[in-house]
């Protein structure tokens, strides 16, 4: 069911957190590159809110959640009937991000940049330095770009999470996971 959805909502209950199960749910969710809207219910139950309480729920729910700091999160009571009219909204700007279309001069701009700011290490293995020669979108749903590189299978796990951070900010994708494919 999930491979069919555009949209995967989890509800979370706000005084229990995020359990074992949300995690597995979330991660399959996002290894399938599908938006995921973390909704936070019972939202009302929550004692002694402040101005920052949010906040700080959501830094917990990414703390937890490590790699996927990017999920937006939404708070609701069903009892109150607050803010659950957002949810639909919500889900709407996300379906709506992984449709959006980015021109490769764009891409190969933000790739450029990206390079100058933080330019990958040698391989070591053949003491070769890394060479990106372009970048591009190749398809929506999920958002997917595919960069050349001389050495794609040496580029470090650490340093592809950069350039798919990097992408998704730049690119106006901050809620959504994308593809990123070296070759």
């Amino acid at each position: 069911v999930m491979d069919d959805a555009d949209v995967v909502v989890v509800v979370l209950d706000a005084l229990g957190g995020v359990t074992d199960q949300d995690a597995r749910i979330i991660n399959l969710a996002v290894d399938r590159y599908k938006p995921v809207l973390l909704v936070v219910n019972k939202w009302d139950l929550v004692p002694e809110k402040s101005a920052n309480t949010a906040k700080q729920y959501t830094e917990n729910i990414h703390r937890i959640l490590a790699d996927m700091t990017f999920l937006p999160t939404h708070f609701i009571s069903c009892q109150t009937n607050q803010r659950v009219a957002d949810v639909l909204s919500r889900v709407e700007h996300l379906a709506l991000q992984t449709q959006k279309r980015v021109a490769t001069a764009r891409v190969n701009e933000i790739l450029e940049a990206m390079l100058l700011h933080n330019p990958p290490s040698l391989i070591k293995s053949s003491s070769k330095r890394l060479k990106f020669y372009f970048a591009t979108q190749v398809s929506v749903s999920p958002p997917t770009i595919v960069i050349k590189a001389n050495f794609a299978k040496d580029v470090r796990p650490s340093y592809v999470r950069y350039m798919t951070r990097t992408f998704r900010r730049e690119l106006g994708f901050p809620d959504v996971p994308i593809n990123l494919t070296l070759r």
